[in-house]
């Protein structure tokens, strides 16, 4: 019986560790911004689904590009055509990546945390490997909230504007993430 009661809590003990690993959000946000003289461009999106895990440092990021909102719509359809991001035929951008320096830092105190975030990013059917990107994790409480802004080439992932149009989009784009982690439930 003491074997029994043994081998439970640590299944117990393992799971509640594990748990205490992944933290999820469904709700984060990003924008981008271009910039341009003829034009500024902006959008943002609070449908990011990201997962963390804080014990390999191990990331993931699910963005839905029809959910990027503008603040106008000829510009909302423009950038799901096929010219920009055919949203049809790729819905989503994803990064799969880690935590480059993940064994320096102890996510399960509160604190902040400068890290550099490396992986692949896939945009529009174009995956670029080595994708690095600094981020600052703050741990509060047992929430891990995340922030990070970064320069995209946007030639990099196949987005090439017809020749009229060239001007009104930076050849850099701004990206900005604001996610706020939760401890993943089973």
């Amino acid at each position: 019986m003491k074997k029994l009661s043994l081998i439970a809590t640590l299944i117990l003990l393992t799971i509640v560790q594990s748990k205490a690993q992944n933290y999820l959000t469904k709700t984060g946000y990003v924008s981008f911004f271009s910039s341009t003289p003829v034009e500024d461009i902006k959008a943002q999106n609070y449908k990011v689904t990201s997962r963390i895990n804080t014990e390999s440092g191990d990331v993931v990021f699910s963005i839905p590009i029809q959910s990027f909102e503008f603040e106008k719509a000829l510009m909302q359809k423009h950038f799901n055509e096929e010219m920009f991001m055919d949203s049809k035929t790729y819905p989503k951008a994803k990064f799969k990546g880690s935590i480059v320096n993940i064994d320096a830092i102890d996510l399960s105190k509160n604190g902040t945390y400068e890290v550099d975030v490396k992986g692949q990013m896939s945009i529009r059917g174009t995956e670029k490997e080595d994708f690095l990107v600094k981020a600052t994790l703050v741990v509060t409480s047992g929430k891990i909230e995340a922030y990070s802004k970064f320069n995209v080439r946007v030639a990099d992932f196949g987005v090439e504007m017809p020749a009229k149009k060239k001007e009104n989009l930076a050849e850099f784009v701004e990206v900005e993430l604001k996610l706020n982690y939760d401890p993943q439930s089973a």
